[in-house]
């Protein structure tokens, strides 16, 4: 009887069982292979969700230390891309190339012809709300693995928190509007 990787088991437990066939891409980077896997109707109904296996693999500098980090990236089913996954990899390679993790708040930037709203400037990294609490972070590995939700951010947005910050984002806009962060066409929440 093999044992499963605690950080396959965490995502099991949160999104739902891998099936063989569930791995979207496999990608190496520095002789490390990391899955890109899909999940329906995660974390709703009509959404879909890739989830990187094996980025945890390595250990990232962040303001916390030494830790490890997965990423969810979540979208309502009618925006399937061809781009996405090659977005995904582009943004592990980075994180790979850096040895840095994502914080929260922080901004990647991507160019907007890549997405539905053509004024998305950038992805923006939070804890993973949509998802439940459990799956923020496995300690079963060692450096505890978080994980980030990426989702993106317009033009406007990316002004505002750069000239505000992140909390000031996240009180006075995410909070008080409530936007649908899965809808890839969404207008910005600044007017």
């Amino acid at each position: 009887m093999t044992t499963e990787p605690p950080i396959v088991v965490h995502i099991e437990r949160n999104l739902e069982r891998i099936i063989d066939d569930g791995t979207a891409r496999t990608i190496e980077i520095e002789s490390q292979k990391i899955h890109l896997l899909k999940f329906n109707n995660k974390p709703i109904q009509g959404a879909t969700t890739i989830c990187t296996c094996g980025l945890s693999n390595h250990v990232f500098n962040s303001t916390l230390g030494a830790i490890s980090q997965e990423i969810l990236f979540g979208y309502f089913t009618c925006y399937e891309s061809d781009n996405w996954l090659p977005i995904i990899s582009v943004i592990c390679e980075d994180l790979l190339k850096n040895h840095r993790a994502f914080e929260l708040g922080e901004l990647y930037k991507v160019s907007g012809t890549l997405f539905p709203n053509e004024g998305t400037a950038a992805l923006y990294c939070s804890y993973p709300a949509f998802y439940g609490d459990d799956i923020w972070m496995c300690n079963e590995t060692m450096p505890p693995t978080y994980f980030i939700w990426l989702f993106p951010v317009t033009t406007e947005e990316v002004a505002f928190i750069e000239s505000y910050g992140p909390e000031k984002f996240e009180e006075d806009l995410l909070m008080a509007q409530r936007p649908r962060l899965l809808d890839f066409k969404r207008k910005s929440l600044i007017v």
